[in-house]
């Protein structure tokens, strides 16, 4: 699912970013064990957090016709057709649909 795949991302991101901090030079004494740990798991509730709150506010601003981009399809009739009944179907993905173009027709 979609929240499974951005919870990798984050997971890779904070890990990456931890293992670095690890690896550099060992002036740096603050940077024990309990630091890194405690330093990936904050990195990765924050980012976490921040990320849900985002698309919660993103789909409540959407819902109210709110941060809309409009859109025009163009494409065969079929195809173009579904597409747009797909997109309006659906809200909160932030898509208006103007019009639909049967390329075709041209």
């Amino acid at each position: 699912s979609r929240w499974t795949r951005q919870a990798g991302e984050i997971f890779l991101a904070t890990a990456l970013i931890t293992f670095i901090l690890s690896v550099l030079p060992r002036q740096m004494l603050f940077a024990t064990r309990e630091f890194l740990l405690l330093f990936w798991l904050m990195n990765f509730c924050f980012l976490s957090l921040t990320r849900i709150l985002g698309y919660n506010f993103l789909y409540f601003a959407r819902s109210q016709g709110r941060n809309l981009r409009h859109v025009v399809i163009i494409g065969d009739a079929k195809g173009a057709v579904t597409l747009a009944s797909r997109l309006q179907k659906d809200t909160t993905l932030g898509y208006r649909v103007v019009r639909v173009i049967n390329a075709e027709d041209s």
